[in-house]
């Protein structure tokens, strides 16, 4: 795998083959709470995306919902260094295998508005398909046409300046 490929990886200095990223050996930290793990975890988001926006113009990020990622997103809404992203770079994927009107209780999105996105200067460029009220054929043909358009677009300028 090289270096400019699509696969991306949290902390990306994992190297450029497959064999590499096998005989990778991660650190393991241990933090006394939730909140320690979840500060820690904006810390190691806000560098990496700090770096790789100086270096692609660009920032991709896959994210979950539910309980586990709630108060890490809490923080994205509320630290200064989070905050000040420039979120303008920085592309959001939903990897939510449940069909969930965006404005749902169970919404992962909803999550994510309600305790991060609202707070920053966020220019919607997430991927989670088009309006909720779209039948499920149409969102996945709408879906694979957007995401095409990006990573096509991605592989043409090694993701520099891509929306």
């Amino acid at each position: 795998m090289k270096d400019n490929d699509l696969g991306l990886y949290l902390g990306s200095e994992r190297g450029s083959s497959m064999e590499t990223v096998a005989k990778f050996k991660p650190d393991v930290e241990v933090l006394s709470d939730v909140e320690m793990l979840a500060r820690r975890c904006v810390g190691l988001f806000v560098a990496d995306a700090q770096k790789t926006i100086a270096q692609k113009e660009v920032f991709y990020l896959a994210i979950s919902g539910g309980n586990t990622p709630r108060p890490f997103f809490n923080l994205l809404g509320q630290l200064p260094e989070a905050i000040s992203l420039p979120w303008d770079h920085i592309h959001l994927f939903w990897v939510d295998e449940r069909y969930v009107p965006s404005d749902s209780e169970a919404s992962n999105y909803k999550l994510a508005a309600d305790t991060f996105l609202k707070k920053v200067t966020y220019p919607n460029k997430t991927y989670t398909g088009s309006k909720p009220s779209t039948a499920i054929s149409n969102r996945r043909r709408w879906l694979t046409r957007r995401l095409s358009a990006l990573f096509s677009t991605c592989r043409k300028t090694n993701c520099r300046n891509s929306t």
